[in-house]
C-alpha cells in the first residue's frame, strides 16, 4: 500500500504541474482568454475539496497559488476569472491553513519579482549591449502607440457620430 500511495502522489504531481502550467501560460500569453483558466481554478477547487489532509493541501499550495497569484495582480479585466480566483484562494487559506497558505503565497509574490527584476536588468544590458537591436525595439513600441492612439480617436469619434476629421 505504500508504494501504491507514493505512485498516486506522484502522479498528482505530474497532474497539479499540468494543470499550474496550463494556468500560467493563460495568463502570461492569452490574457484575455479566461475559460481554460476556470476550468483549472475550478479542478483546484473541487481537489481541495476532495482532500481530507491538511498536509496533502500544503504539499500542492504552491502548485496552486503561481496561476492564482498571477490572475489576482494581472489588470486584464477578466473580471470572472479574477473573481473565481479569488474564492479559490480563499477556500486554499481555510483547507491549508494560514500560515502555510501566506509563505506559500510570499513565495509566489519573490518567484514572480524575481523574473520581472531579470527580464528588466537584461532589457538594460541590451540598450548597451546591442544598441541597434535596442533601438529597433524602441521604433517598434513608439509604433504601436501611435497605432494605438490612431485606433483610440477613431473609436472616439465613431462614438460622437462623426467618422471624419473636421477642417476648419
Amino acid at each position: 500500500a505504500p508504494a501504491e500511495a507514493g505512485s498516486v502522489r506522484s502522479g498528482l504531481v505530474w497532474t497539479f504541474r499540468q494543470m499550474a502550467f496550463v494556468g500560467h501560460f493563460e495568463v502570461t500569453t492569452r490574457m484575455k482568454e479566461y475559460h481554460r483558466r476556470d476550468c483549472v481554478f475550478k479542478w483546484f477547487a473541487a481537489m481541495v475539496a476532495h482532500f481530507h489532509d491538511r498536509a496533502l493541501v500544503q504539499f500542492f499550495l504552491s502548485f496552486m497559488l503561481d496561476p492564482l497569484y498571477r490572475t489576482e495582480e494581472q489588470d486584464d479585466g477578466a473580471l470572472e476569472a479574477k473573481e473565481l480566483g479569488t474564492q479559490v484562494r480563499d477556500l486554499l487559506k481555510r483547507a491549508a491553513g494560514p500560515d502555510a497558505y501566506f509563505v506559500a503565497l510570499n513565495n509566489a509574490r519573490d518567484k514572480v519579482a524575481t523574473i520581472r527584476l531579470s527580464r528588466r536588468r537584461d532589457r538594460k544590458q541590451e540598450a548597451v549591449r546591442d544598441p541597434t537591436k535596442f533601438a529597433g525595439r524602441k521604433i517598434k513600441k513608439n509604433l504601436k502607440k501611435r497605432d494605438q492612439r490612431k485606433r483610440k480617436i477613431i473609436a472616439q469619434r465613431e462614438y460622437e457620430g462623426r467618422s471624419k476629421v473636421r477642417r476648419t
